[in-house]
């Protein structure tokens, strides 16, 4: 199973957590947390989905698991993932006896599918050993030109005799060792092993051959037969480690730089995953920040556009002209439509470009409608780029305005434990007569953070796309639920006894949009 396993207790706060969402989905009234009187059940981690959907790495909650952004997957140590792959290799190595460097590049090059690969090594083992960059490709394409299948294949060339390194040029000697690959490529141990350092300093794992336009991948076997220093030695097996996760189609790093977690899934898909080992959260697919209902590719294009300089340009298109002598960008900073440009000179008319001088006659030439294709063209390319910023501006001041939202919420829960805290001093109530503002402001920072991607999904929705109108009927009833939620838990009255109820069903109202919005359009 790829289930995370069960642990052997679960903290107070999720145990609330979960009591107070089965309260709300059943509308039962009955008091289920009394587990949760204690302080340490308001001890809520404040980073998204880190909290009720943490319930999904055992897989404790059926509520939790019928999420549309729940997957099953479990986090695992380094010595487990080591583990998995060397059992791997070794099923290679005995369905196709071949040696474990040898099925470890196969099994990278077909992403770590040995049924797939044990097919193609039935109907062509040459084919197999081309496509992991093992053997150069066929220098002929007929057919009955072409080795035959049962054909041995040549093997890398290691300590050959006689042969001068093809970098250094030094020949073979008691202290000069050449090594090649199947192409026939060899060179020293000291030019490999310099290689092979520059290589790891970009964090390369694939060892490609010296030679120039020579695509063959050296096996780790003849890598390590290289590498004489340590430190070397360890970097090489630590980027090869993270390579070969990165290829395996279910497996993902944890995003946090100090963590060495390990997430399993049984397909990389774009869902939720949290990290058992630092409660991190991301997409399982991208490793960003979870973006549902924006897709993978779309959030990219959305971060990107936010930081280059892409929307500069569009501004200056927008606010700016060129001076029609020297062609200088010129920004207007006053009322006066008479300019004068700083660089060369030449006074015009900022409204139609023309030569100042021209203005000076009977009549004011600006003012009469002239005809001009050019100006015409220039014009609309201008409007255009005015449109496409305040598009840009429309989508990305609400993004940006719900970001900070979160900031801001996540302060008012700590002065909202704070208020609880002086209740409970004041013995006017117990810590579970509250529980519900805790529960409720994590669920209202989850709908929030959900609210905040639908802006990048909606930016690049196409115009006249036959789901917009139903995309922006539900952002626009997810926004009013989360504002109206928002509300509700700012304006809390902690001696109203009513306001649990108006609270509860609130929640149960935001969360039931942001589950439709998420499984209809991500």
């Amino acid at each position: 199973t790829y289930l995370q396993s069960d642990q052997a207790s679960h903290s107070r706060q999720r145990e609330a957590a979960a009591a107070a969402a089965a309260r709300i989905a059943s509308s039962d009234e009955d008091d289920a947390s009394s587990n949760g009187d204690d302080e340490d059940s308001l001890d809520f981690d404040p980073s998204y989905y880190d909290n009720t959907d943490e319930d999904m790495l055992d897989g404790a909650s059926a509520d939790c698991r019928s999420q549309p952004q729940h997957q099953e997957y479990e986090t695992l140590s380094v010595p487990q993932v080591e583990q998995l792959l060397n059992e791997a290799v070794e099923a290679a190595c005995s369905a196709l006896e071949l040696r474990p460097a040898t099925a470890r590049r196969l099994l990278i090059a077909y992403n770590w599918n040995l049924a797939a690969l044990e097919t193609e090594w039935r109907r062509d083992r040459r084919a197999v050993m081309q496509k992991a960059r093992i053997l150069p490709p066929d220098p002929c394409v007929s057919g009955a030109q072409r080795p035959p299948l049962g054909a041995p294949m040549p093997k890398p060339q290691v300590m050959q005799p006689g042969i001068a390194c093809q970098i250094c040029c030094l020949p073979t000697s008691p202290n000069v060792t050449v090594k090649g690959l199947a192409c026939g490529h060899v060179f020293c141990t000291d030019c490999w092993q310099a290689y092979v350092a520059t290589q790891l300093q970009a964090s390369k794992a694939d060892v490609q051959c010296m030679e120039r336009d020579c695509a063959l991948l050296a096996t780790d076997d003849l890598v390590l037969a290289c590498l004489t220093d340590p430190a070397v030695r360890r970097r090489f097996h630590e980027v090869s480690f993270r390579a070969q996760i990165s290829s395996h189609p279910q497996l993902a790093f944890c995003t946090r730089s100090d963590c060495t977690g390990v997430l399993r899934a049984k397909q990389r898909d774009a869902r939720l995953v949290v990290c058992a080992q630092c409660k991190s959260a991301f997409c399982f697919a991208c490793g960003l920040d979870y973006h549902a209902p924006t897709d993978c590719a779309l959030i990219k294009r959305w971060l990107l556009k936010c930081r280059d300089d892409s929307e500069t340009a569009n501004y200056i298109s927008a606010h700016t002209k060129d001076c029609p002598k020297c062609g200088v960008c010129i920004e207007k900073n006053g009322g006066c439509n008479h300019m004068q440009c700083f660089k060369c000179r030449f006074d015009f008319c900022w409204v139609c470009l023309g030569d100042w001088r021209q203005h000076g006659k009977d009549f004011y030439e600006c003012s009469k409608y002239k005809e001009n294709p050019s100006m015409l063209s220039e014009a609309a390319a201008g409007a255009q780029a005015r449109e496409a910023l305040r598009k840009y501006l429309h989508y990305f001041t609400r993004w940006d305005n719900h970001g900070k939202s979160l900031r801001l919420e996540a302060d008012a829960l700590k002065k909202i434990r704070d208020r609880i805290e002086e209740r409970v001093m004041l013995s006017e109530g117990t810590w579970i007569d509250w529980q519900y503002l805790i529960v409720a402001a994590e669920m209202l920072r989850r709908c929030r953070y959900t609210l905040q991607y639908t802006y990048p999904y909606a930016y690049f929705l196409p115009k006249g796309h036959v789901r917009k109108e139903l995309f922006e009927y539900q952002q626009a009833m997810l926004e009013k639920a989360v504002e109206d939620l928002s509300f509700l838990i700012e304006r809390a009255d902690l001696s109203d006894r009513s306001h649990r109820g108006q609270v509860e069903n609130q929640m149960f109202h935001c969360e039931k949009m942001r589950e439709f919005l998420v499984k209809e359009f991500h």
